[in-house]
């Protein structure tokens, strides 16, 4: 007996990637089926001569208002279907196979795709090859403009050479005195980062909505004490952790969601997604020469040495408590965090540890700020009237006065504060 999977092939191809469908057929047999359906993509040398390393994405989708493209999410109940395998030395001509082994997102093979009607398109994100100063080998997307990230941390460079650079260049101060930070989510996580790795080179940060600030609550997992990143743990119950929600509480993604959707785009941190990217900061180097992950993709599990290293490395509230003595005089007054109490991250539970240590403090006692928007969402920065929309304008006209404050009231005996005043 045989079942018709496709009964309409539509293939949407950016400028000359072309999808072709082999054995668009399924069998069953003994209730099983037994599917045979491959996808292959293929570019053209009017496109690229090549070679080409990269992605190579398979987009599957049966809503035809838009290309399967703009149609994946791990958020939206209405996502599409992608898969993705790692191509090397790929030229014109050349046909890579999606088959029934591929991983894929929602569901996780094109086998589970039943009879209907898609559209199909396919796209090849180019990777570079880089060669590390210690001897690794990667191969890495670039950032084109639409978003992709590799983050890595260069605060000795930002701080040392290029901030300097600008100071001296638009007759700034060029004193930690007169420096002030603020930043928002990932920005939020590297105001407060860097205040507290150059504690003398900065006097404050207003962190609004950071990034995990204490991996007790990464996101709704905590890597120290959890065994799977996916679920919770349990002898015999199988409760997902969320991952994303709306303000009002509702769970638009699991943890393994939002994951699974990183991997099918880049393996090895290269998706650009927001686990990706904390994993390539956060991460010691593996023996490949891209981060060590966290967890395993496919399954959630906890790598506890790695979660070591993070502790010891960029565990913010960790950091802090642990070298307190020394970081405490140095930090006082200077440390001022908002964020809303319904982040779609979850990321007021870090907040809170956060505030809980601050506040036990003594010499000296931290002195700075942590405030809380009622049922205000990710990325909220301090405005209580206005909707995120409106306060996300206001930042600078809100902020920027409190920290002039600041700076007066900490300049040294002789410091010129007028100059600068307009």
């Amino acid at each position: 007996m045989k079942q018709k999977i496709l009964r309409k092939l539509l293939v949407v191809t950016p400028l000359f990637i072309i999808v072709l469908a082999f054995m668009s057929t399924c069998r069953l047999n003994n209730s099983k089926r037994a599917c045979k359906l491959r996808f292959g993509v293929l570019f053209t040398e009017e496109l690229e001569k090549g070679p080409l390393d990269g992605r190579m994405l398979l987009m599957i989708s049966n809503d035809e208002s838009r290309e399967p493209r703009f149609q994946i999410s791990s958020r939206s109940p209405n996502a599409q279907l992608i898969f993705g395998i790692d191509v090397d030395g790929v030229l014109p001509g050349d046909i890579a196979i999606f088959d029934a082994n591929v991983f894929g997102f929602p569901l996780k093979s094109i086998s589970e795709i039943p009879a209907g009607e898609y559209s199909v398109q396919a796209l090849l994100h180019k990777y570079e090859t880089f060669h590390r100063a210690d001897g690794h080998v990667v191969k890495l997307p670039m950032d084109r403009g639409e978003g992709q990230r590799w983050n890595q941390a260069h605060g000795d460079a930002i701080t040392y050479e290029l901030i300097p650079y600008i100071e001296k260049k638009f007759r700034g101060i060029g004193e930690g005195w007169a420096r002030t930070l603020y930043g928002g989510s990932t920005g939020g996580w590297e105001s407060l980062a860097v205040q507290i790795f150059y504690p003398d080179e900065y006097n404050g940060t207003w962190t609004f909505c950071p990034d995990p600030i204490d991996f007790r609550a990464y996101v709704l997992v905590d890597i120290y004490e959890h065994s799977n990143a996916y679920y919770v743990d349990s002898q015999w119950k199988r409760t997902p952790i969320p991952g994303f929600r709306s303000y009002l509480g509702e769970v638009l993604a699991t943890n393994e969601e939002a994951n699974h959707l990183e991997l099918v785009i880049g393996t090895n941190s290269r998706s650009g997604g927001q686990y990706d990217i904390w994993q390539a900061v956060f991460g010691p180097v593996g023996e490949d020469g891209y981060p060590k992950p966290i967890w395993d993709k496919r399954t959630g599990k906890i790598d506890h040495s790695v979660a070591e290293y993070w502790r010891e490395n960029y565990d913010l509230r960790y950091i802090l408590e642990r070298d307190w003595k020394t970081l405490g005089p140095k930090l006082k007054g200077k440390i001022h965090i908002y964020t809303g109490d319904m982040d779609n991250w979850y990321l007021n539970n870090a907040v809170y540890l956060m505030e809980e240590f601050l506040k036990s403090t003594k010499a000296p006692y931290y002195d700075g700020t942590v405030k809380y928007g009622d049922r205000h969402p990710h990325c909220w920065c301090g405005d209580y009237e206005n909707p995120l929309s409106i306060s996300m304008l206001t930042v600078n006209q809100r902020f920027a006065p409190i920290m002039v404050k600041h700076i007066l009231k900490a300049a040294p005996p002789g410091a010129d504060t007028i100059s600068w005043r307009y």
